[in-house]
């Protein structure tokens, strides 16, 4: 460390979550504070903002163990076996703005730092910003356009950048020291827009990652915001991509230290795992071994005599939708109809036959599975039979939503590890991302608050749309 840096002291002064709506998480908040439930902010203190929106239920080891990176060695207390720091259920949209004007309105000031941990952009905010003082001492600041981030899925690059630009203005015009940490590839372009502000500091940490390189990236982070001759920063800090770290036995173990007590309200996810029952990952488990691995099956799919030939047009879109279902099963086994189906969670792309799409759909997935009842497909095993679905049908819960999944579906696991398939989905370039594979709406059901057979899998945020 330089002589002109500063260890950052780590005191917090408050912990919140955020989607839709603003919740205070830590301290708890006191019987006689506001009807919000949002305590005032003191000088100088240190808060944390965390995305507790539904996309963050597929990265949500990430979640606990980077919350786990900022809060260690400070004085909230996140290893006392006794209690359990709990974060609020994962689900709604990425209402950021919404909850930085919350801040302001309980007393944030210049004094203040502002950690931000999420995956994705704003999703919730429509309305003008300030973005520059105005000239003169009592002169009204300068205002954005009406900006739209709710249709954000509608806009052209140009657009996107201006909100994301606008939102990055924001921050500056508060004159909060800000610090953004992203999980994975949903907020690159917003991060891109907010480099080169002089109070507003930038990380990326990838999905997957190992504690070590959490660690390293928090400090940075902090570290640089803290620099007495801090500069404006042109490079968003970020581990070296190349370097591949696989998360075995060894990596499990240095997460749960990481992640102490700190769980996620619902989840089906343990944060304090059993380190003795993870199983080796062994080297063929990478990015790389399962990008060759799909890639395989979609040319062996695609050259099929039974394949509609208008399908080699939709190679971004077919890896896209096995993506998406491939994270599901990384969860609990899963049937392709949950995404293929006349009822499936996601929609079809339009000018293609919806049957052909499916028919493809199954046929992928049969040939990366192993089934007892046929012999083994050419392809390594990616994916594992569990078996039928029970006589009359179960349901898959998605943000919430129930849908069905008929009698005797072939189901399935994943044997790829979910950092990996995160990691694949995250590729630049490589397939529809799936927070912007449109979604369908659920048909209702009597049975819709049956147990979920699915959760934790990725979604998008319900104030999403997508034309």
């Amino acid at each position: 460390m330089s002589a002109s840096a500063v260890a950052p002291a780590n005191i917090f002064s408050a912990i919140y979550s955020f989607n839709d709506d603003m919740e205070q998480i830590w301290p708890a908040p006191s019987p006689y504070s506001p009807t919000d439930g949002l305590e005032p902010i003191a000088p100088g203190g240190v808060i944390l903002l965390v995305d507790t929106s539904g996309s963050m239920r597929c990265i949500e080891k990430d979640l606990v163990a980077l919350v786990g990176s900022i809060l260690s060695n400070s004085n909230v207390d996140i290893k006392d076996d006794t209690t359990e720091f709990s974060i609020p259920p994962l689900n709604g949209g990425t209402s950021m703005i919404k909850a930085i004007q919350h801040l302001v309105a309980q007393g944030l000031s210049e004094s203040c730092q502002v950690i931000v941990l999420t995956d994705g952009e704003e999703t919730g905010w429509f309305g003008k910003l300030p973005i520059a003082k105005g000239e003169g001492i009592d002169a009204a600041p300068v205002m954005s356009d009406v900006l739209d981030f709710g249709g954000r899925y509608g806009h052209d690059p140009a657009t996107a950048q201006k909100h994301n630009t606008a939102l990055a203005d924001y921050m500056q015009f508060l004159g909060v020291t800000f610090m953004v940490l992203s999980v994975g590839c949903g907020a690159d372009s917003m991060m891109a827009s907010m480099l080169g502000r002089k109070n507003v500091f930038l990380a990326t940490i990838h999905a997957g990652s190992v504690a070590e390189d959490m660690m390293q990236t928090v400090t940075t982070l902090r570290t640089q915001a803290a620099r007495k001759d801090r500069r404006i920063q042109d490079a968003i800090i970020c581990v070296d991509p190349t370097r591949k770290r696989v998360r075995g036995p060894e990596q499990e173990a240095k997460l749960k230290a990481l992640i102490g007590n700190i769980v996620v309200e619902g989840s089906v996810y343990v944060a304090s795992v059993d380190v003795d029952s993870v199983d080796a990952i062994d080297a063929s488990n990478t990015v790389e071994a399962l990008e060759k691995e799909l890639d395989s099956v979609l040319v062996s799919c695609l050259l099929h005599p039974n394949t509609d030939a208008s399908l080699n047009n939709y190679v971004k879109e077919l890896k896209g939708h096995l993506l998406f279902l491939m994270r599901m099963m990384c969860d609990t086994p899963t049937a392709t109809i949950v995404v293929s189906g006349m009822s499936g969670i996601t929609k079809l792309p339009s000018g293609i036959a919806p049957s052909s799409y499916r028919k493809f759909l199954n046929m992928a997935t049969q040939q990366m599975s192993v089934s007892k009842n046929r012999p083994r497909s050419p392809h390594t095993e990616v994916l594992k039979s569990e078996g039928k679905s029970p006589v009359g049908g179960s349901f898959v819960v998605f943000e919430g939503d129930s849908y069905k999944i008929p009698s005797t579906c072939a189901m399935y696991s994943c044997k790829y590890a979910s950092s990996v398939v995160d990691a694949l989905i995250c590729k630049d370039g490589y397939s529809v991302a799936c927070e912007k594979l449109p979604l369908k709406s659920p048909k209702r059901s009597k049975r819709a608050d049956h147990d979920a057979s699915v959760e934790g899998t990725p979604k998008r945020p319900k104030n999403d749309t997508s034309p």
